[in-house]
């Protein structure tokens, strides 16, 4: 039997990676009619070929020139141009990392009252990062991010006053956060009241009560939950004991975070293993197939470096192949898995890598 130990909170929201903005995206404008409106100063179309190069989608993921074209628009005072513009640099993807530089243009969109940008701001004066603003200042632009329909803000702000880390522990004050959180739809809120009540924070305890809201939370995805809902069905707390359940619970936690392949008929990895085990295949062929342009064939390539399947390892080279494959096929999960082992540099120069090969497949090899 499982004995209960530890209840998951979700604590921080608010990522420093910008929000996409669709811009001309629901148009009928090409790509190359948006860059020619960007090209001749149209600040909507820049925001709109920075968001393209930023998510790769119709277009080899490029953030060095997702930065350029934000920056363009943001000369005009864009908006949603500064705060992408601010989320990239804190990253350091496409440009040197530059926290003081993001915090400067996050509070400039948080001032014209952009809720996200206020919600960023908050995180990143709870961080330390970019600032020397006392982390307690954190909890205004969390509550003005609550208070303007941002849920994440509701839920920081609950984190602070429940853990009494930064503000002083306020449990009721916790309680009426992630109640409002909740209300607004942040699933971290549902989990943090469900840990609260099974505590007996502010509330009297009630393992059945708890129950219900991490089932909640878990049927909305929540990672945490699912895991704090395993822990209930191995301990029998709140509800009948069920081992079964449990576990089933800790691998649906264990698996959420996995990307699968999407669509565009590309193949998965036991495909593709089946691939280069099948006679006469040569790596030599596949690469001249990817260098012709062949989607398919660049995928593949992908899988191969970034698995070490036939050829060393190599992420930067494996980000370029499936950078390159997601620009046609649309299929991002797993260069968008990939990235989350790479460091900025790696993802950098994995971009600049995917450049060079784009305009060597381009002028024909």
């Amino acid at each position: 039997m499982r004995h209960l130990t530890k209840f998951w909170l979700t604590l921080l929201a608010g990522a420093c990676l910008a929000l996409p903005h669709t811009g001309f995206a629901q148009t009928e404008l090409s790509l190359k009619d948006i860059t020619l409106l960007a090209e001749n100063g149209n600040a909507s179309a820049q925001v709109s070929l920075g968001t393209a190069y930023q998510t790769g989608q119709g277009v080899a993921q490029d953030y060095a020139e997702a930065v350029k074209w934000y920056s363009e628009a943001a000369k005009t005072g864009s908006i949603e141009a500064i705060f992408s513009l601010a989320g990239l640099t804190a990253e350091g993807l496409g440009t040197e990392r530059d926290y003081e530089t993001a915090f400067a243009l996050f509070n400039q969109a948080s001032a014209a009252g952009h809720g996200p940008a206020t919600l960023v701001v908050g995180t990143m004066i709870e961080k330390g990062l970019g600032t020397e603003i006392p982390p307690e200042a954190a909890a205004t632009y969390y509550k003005t991010a609550a208070e303007a329909g941002i849920p994440e803000g509701a839920t920081n702000l609950g984190v602070l006053y429940q853990t009494g880390e930064i503000l002083p522990q306020d449990f009721a004050k916790a309680l009426q956060w992630y109640e409002y959180g909740a209300k607004l739809g942040d699933v971290r809120a549902v989990n943090n009241l469900g840990v609260m009540i099974l505590r007996g924070e502010g509330v009297e305890k009630n393992p059945s009560k708890a129950a219900e809201l991490f089932t909640l939370a878990v049927e909305q995805g929540s990672t945490e939950a699912m895991g704090n809902l395993a822990s209930l069905y191995g301990s029998a707390m709140g509800v009948p004991l069920d081992e079964a359940k449990a576990d089933e619970l800790y691998r649906r936690a264990a698996e959420q975070t996995r990307n699968t392949r999407t669509s565009a008929g590309l193949p998965d990895a036991q495909d593709i293993l089946k691939i280069i085990s099948t006679e006469g295949f040569t790596k030599r062929a596949l690469q001249n197939a990817a260098e012709a342009g062949d989607t398919r064939a660049q995928y593949v390539l992908g899988h191969l470096h970034m698995n070490g399947w036939g050829t060393p390892q190599d992420y930067v080279s494996a980000y370029a192949w499936l950078n390159l494959a997601t620009a046609t096929s649309g299929e991002t999960s797993v260069r968008d898995r990939l990235t989350e082992r790479m460091t900025t540099s790696q993802i950098n120069a994995g971009q600049e890598m995917s450049r060079d090969l784009a305009a060597t497949i381009a002028d024909g090899g």
